[in-house]
């Protein structure tokens, strides 16, 4: 179930955020986003990598009515203006995503958007990369609900 949505919010993404495109280190123009499952490709570096979106799994859980899926999406953009610039891309990304996210409840007729959509900026560590890379996080849930079994009874 899990790769399954993560698979269509993917597509959703793809789809509604063709037209955006952001920074890239050693491009002269801008280019459009990527967008990963799971983790980005460790064979490439951050560099070749960005921007892009990975949607990551971060919680399941099951009841009598369906599954609820918790994922992240992690923004990943880059600028050699500074860190300012990033921080403004991914607000500006951040923005779209929660407003497709708040308007599209349903993914491919089969998966409710519940509960709010959060979106984090994380801590810095002084130590890192943070004047040309910038990572920033949405959360959303999705419900799957099963399909109904009928109750047999014993004769």
């Amino acid at each position: 179930m899990t790769e399954l949505v993560m698979m269509s919010l993917s597509r959703f993404l793809e789809d509604n955020l063709a037209d955006l495109k952001l920074e890239k280190a050693g491009k002269s123009e801008l280019v459009p986003f990527q967008v990963y499952t799971n983790a980005i490709p460790t064979e490439q570096t951050d560099d070749e990598i960005y921007p892009c979106l990975v949607i990551r799994w971060v919680t399941s859980e099951d009841d009598e009515e369906g599954a609820t899926e918790t994922l992240d999406i992690l923004i990943c953009v880059y600028s050699d203006e500074g860190r300012g610039v990033c921080e403004s891309w991914s607000n500006i990304v951040s923005s779209r995503i929660r407003r497709l996210l708040r308007d599209n409840e349903v993914l491919e007729q089969k998966y409710l958007r519940t509960g709010s959509v959060v979106a984090r900026n994380p801590l810095l560590d002084p130590d890192a990369r943070h004047h040309t890379h910038h990572v920033s996080t949405i959360r959303s849930r999705w419900f799957y609900p099963f399909p109904s079994k009928p109750i047999l009874q014993e004769d």
